[in-house]
C-alpha cells in the first residue's frame, strides 16, 4: 500500500513554493548524464523558494526480476550477498551521496524507491540508506516514502497574523510503469489515475516524458442556508523526464531504447509551483487562503 507523509510548511503572507520533482537519474549507467544532474542540483540550491522530491531510480542497479534471480542464484550463500551489499554501500558513499548532498540545503518532501534499488538487509534497501545518510549529514530531514507511490499531505501554515491559519493540499507522487511513446500518453495515464486516487496535484515519472497540463473542477458548495456558490479547483498533472541519454553513436550493443526503436528520452525535470494567496470571501469580509497551482517544464 502507498504511504502518506505529512509535511508542514511555514510562511508569511503571499508566498511561492517551487517543488522540484526529480526522477530517473540512473547513476551508474553508461547513459547517465551527470552534467544535467549537477546543473539541476545547482538550480535547486540557488532557488530561494525550492523544495524537492525524488520519484525513484536514483541509481541503475537491481530491478524486481534481477533481485529474485540474485537471491535464487546465491541461495544459501549469505556471505556473498552480504559482500555485494557492502560493496554497493561503498559505491553509494563514494559516487552517489556527494552528488545528492547539496540538495539537503533545501527541504525535502520525500523520496520514493522506484524499480532500481538494492536490498541491503531484510529491513534496509539502498534508497532508505541514502535517505538516512542524507538526513544525518545535511540540514534537513530526507523522508523515505516507500516503493512506487505515496501521498504527501502538505499543510501551509501562517503564524504571523496574530493567530494560526493553515491550508492543506494533498499531492500524489508515483514512480510509474509502462512506456510513453505517443505525445500525451503519460498525461493520459495521469488523467485516468487522478479520477481514481484523490489528490490536489499529481506527479509521475518512469516514462521519461516531460509533459504537463492542468484541468479544472467546478461544483456547488454546500449551501447551509446561504445563497448558492460555486467552488473551483485546478488540478495540475506533471510527468517528469530523466538524466539518461536514449541514443549513443556506437557499433556495439544497443540500449533497450535503441533496440526497441523507442522515442528519445526527455532530459530534465519539471517544477510544481504552489503560490499562497489571500482572497476575500464573497459573503464575508474575512480573508481566506488559497493555493494557486502552476507548472514549469
Amino acid at each position: 500500500m502507498a504511504w502518506v507523509h505529512e509535511v508542514e510548511i511555514p510562511f508569511r503572507g503571499p508566498s511561492l513554493f517551487n517543488i522540484h520533482a526529480l526522477a530517473d537519474w540512473q547513476l551508474g549507467s553508461s547513459a547517465c548524464d551527470k552534467t544535467v544532474i549537477r546543473r539541476k542540483v545547482r538550480e535547486i540550491v540557488t532557488d530561494p523558494n525550492a523544495y524537492w522530491t525524488f520519484l525513484g531510480d536514483i541509481e541503475d542497479d537491481d530491478r524486481p526480476s534481477t533481485r529474485v534471480l540474485k537471491r535464487s542464484a546465491l541461495a544459501g550463500r549469505e556471505e556473498a550477498l552480504n559482500n555485494a551489499a557492502r560493496d554497493h554501500l561503498a559505491w553509494i558513499d563514494r559516487d552517489v551521496l556527494p552528488i545528492l548532498e547539496p540538495l539537503t540545503q533545501k527541504p525535502c518532501l520525500g523520496v520514493l524507491a522506484g524499480h532500481h534499488w538494492t536490498q541491503i538487509t531484510p529491513d534496509l534497501n539502498s534508497v532508505q540508506y541514502i535517505c538516512n545518510r542524507l538526513g544525518a549529514i545535511g540540514e534537513n530531514p530526507v523522508p523515505y516514502l516507500g516503493q512506487m507511490s505515496s501521498w504527501v499531505r502538505v499543510t501551509f501554515v501562517n503564524k504571523n497574523r496574530g493567530h494560526r491559519e493553515s491550508i492543506t493540499r494533498l499531492i500524489h507522487i508515483q514512480h510509474g510503469v509502462g512506456g510513453g511513446q505517443a505525445v500525451g500518453g503519460s498525461l493520459r495515464k495521469l488523467d485516468v489515475l487522478s479520477h481514481r486516487l484523490q489528490a490536489d496535484a499529481y506527479i509521475r515519472a518512469h516514462s521519461c516524458a516531460l509533459e504537463a497540463m492542468k484541468y479544472d473542477i467546478i461544483k456547488p458548495k454546500e449551501m447551509r442556508g446561504r445563497e448558492p456558490e460555486l467552488e473551483h479547483r485546478t488540478v495540475p498533472l506533471l510527468n517528469v523526464g530523466a538524466a539518461t541519454r536514449a541514443y549513443n553513436i556506437t557499433r556495439g550493443d544497443p540500449s533497450y531504447t535503441e533496440a526497441g526503436m523507442m522515442r528519445p528520452l526527455t532530459m530534465g525535470w519539471g517544477i510544481l509551483k504552489a503560490r499562497l494567496r489571500y482572497g476575500t470571501g464573497s459573503k464575508t469580509n474575512r480573508s481566506r487562503m488559497r493555493v494557486e497551482w502552476n507548472i514549469e517544464i
